[in-house]
């Protein structure tokens, strides 16, 4: 919805001004409050934690990508 569309936002802008542990938090926050969330948000929040070397939460969030899109290619690649 319009929050998780907010927070998604400020958790760019937050990654941009390099606060990334914040930014990392705020995409997780969107993706909780994201109804349908898609492969790409999922795609996006592990991209922050490789970009940081957190290899197990990157693992864990594409995981739970994974299990709500099965056969995209973006989660299978990566």
């Amino acid at each position: 919805g319009d929050d998780a569309t907010k927070l998604a936002k400020e958790a760019e802008i937050l990654w941009k001004a390099g606060l990334a542990d914040q930014a990392v938090a705020r995409a997780r926050e969107a993706l909780a409050a994201t109804a349908e969330p898609t492969a790409e948000d999922y795609v996006r929040i592990a991209g922050y934690h490789f970009h940081h070397m957190q290899f197990a939460p990157a693992a864990e969030i594409l995981k739970q990508g994974l299990e709500r899109h099965p056969d995209h290619p973006r989660l299978l690649l990566n």
